[in-house]
């Protein structure tokens, strides 16, 4: 007997399991490319709403769901459903934390679920009941641990996480005391720390250092600090740890670094993890003004900054991005910028992003003529004319010279209005 057909089949009726995930995944960062960052929050509603749908949407909406969580998810929705579902920790491929923590039911206040969390990652009970660390801490260290398979972690860092008894992530340092020797994120390639919100930013802060121990494969590092606010550090095992950490990353992304002060402590720190990043393919630093700072301040000068990098990135490096943000109110530069032969010793450079300080020797502001810079008087003019300057500034500016023929993409970084440049 024939079975009659369904007149109203439903889309899973229709459709192949592998084609519906796949129109889904369209609402998926982590599967979807062209998905921006303000969409995220929006297409996680979707992806929620499509899990109260059927069991058979729910099987794949909740796995695509997982893929790429941050704080458009709220914290204990996760951990409940982690809870249900421990085996869509496997799915979790991005993880951006903190996730959005509500006061009035964070994980904390539900005991049996903690307790339930923590027993799943052997957690000493002990610290479960003395911890005086914040729920956000908490809370962070618990997603860390739980999805230790991701690929992808980006992690803000604020004060206001951390109580004056405790440190950050204390929960993670106590799993690490009885996983000594396992790789805690084994398949970790794409960390990014952002410390924008402190008071006070080191390179050799603890925990980069922590998340740099825990993912041995680690290809890219980027680092958010919160600009002239340095951290008063002088450990030299912090620096060793650091550098040993970075001899295979590819990466490496220094943004809201203060300006790098000759003889400061977190100058030698960089100069001593560039020198151990010996397999760099992207270099990014991104200074942060230095107009707090008075002209007898002595800052490291460009070309002794790329002077830091080690000797085989000259081999290996394709990308390159230096703005030292040296504009503001600075008129004693030292005059030593990057020279194109030393520039052109980076044979596989494709990309360079610079600023005027990385070529030029003087800068002026407020007021001051551009004839300051040049040896020619453009005042004794015919009136209603315009001099003809263009032949001062060919012979000024040797841009084209200094470039690498290797370079497709040349990114000039211009100072604010009003800023004027002389080069070497």
């Amino acid at each position: 007997m024939e079975t009659v057909p369904d007149p109203n089949p439903t889309i899973t009726k229709i459709l192949p399991p592998e084609l519906i995930g796949h129109i889904i995944s369209h609402f998926c960062s982590h599967c979807s490319s062209g998905v921006e960052d303000d969409d995220k929050g929006a297409n996680a509603k979707v992806l929620v709403a499509l899990t109260h749908t059927c069991r058979h949407l729910r099987s794949i909406a909740m796995r695509i769901l997982f893929h790429n969580l941050g704080p458009h998810l709220p914290s204990t929705y996760f951990f409940r459903v982690l809870d249900d579902q421990p085996d869509l920790t496997r799915t979790v491929k991005q993880l951006c934390l903190p996730l959005s923590t509500p006061k009035s039911s964070c994980i904390i206040n539900d005991s049996a679920l903690f307790t339930r969390l923590a027993d799943k990652l052997s957690l000493n009970h002990e610290w479960t009941e003395t911890t005086q660390s914040s729920v956000v801490d908490v809370e962070i260290s618990l997603a860390m641990a739980l999805c230790s398979g991701i690929e992808g972690l980006k992690i803000r860092i604020l004060d206001d996480q951390i109580t004056k008894r405790t440190r950050h992530f204390q929960l993670l340092y106590s799993l690490l005391e009885n996983r000594k020797h396992e790789e805690f994120f084994p398949k970790l390639r794409h960390l990014d720390v952002d410390k924008t919100e402190c008071t006070k930013f080191s390179l050799c802060d603890p925990e980069p250092i922590l998340l740099l121990r825990c993912a041995p494969r680690l290809q890219t590092l980027i680092l958010r600090g919160p600009g002239e606010k340095p951290a008063r550090q002088n450990s030299d095992s912090a620096i060793q740890e650091f550098c040993a950490s970075v001899t295979n990353i590819k990466d490496l992304q220094i943004e809201g670094m203060g300006p790098v002060i000759t003889g400061s402590w977190q100058t030698r720190a960089l100069e001593r993890i560039l020198g151990a990043a010996q397999n760099l393919e992207t270099f990014r630093f991104v200074g942060v003004g230095s107009g707090q700072w008075r002209d007898y301040v002595s800052l490291i000068p460009a070309a002794q900054f790329l002077e830091f990098l080690n000797p085989q990135t000259k081999k290996t490096l394709r990308h390159l991005s230096l703005n030292f943000d040296r504009v503001r109110g600075r008129r004693n530069l030292s005059r030593r910028p990057i020279t194109p032969h030393q520039i052109k010793q980076f044979t596989s450079l494709k990309t360079l992003e610079v600023d005027p300080s990385c070529y030029c020797t003087q800068s002026g502001s407020g007021g001051v003529g551009i004839d300051h810079f040049f040896s020619f008087d453009p005042s004794p003019q015919p009136q209603g004319s315009t001099p003809n300057i263009a032949p001062i500034f060919e012979q000024e500016t040797y841009l084209v010279d200094f470039l690498p023929q290797t370079v497709q993409t040349l990114d000039h970084l211009l100072g604010q209005v009003g800023d004027v440049w002389a080069c070497a």
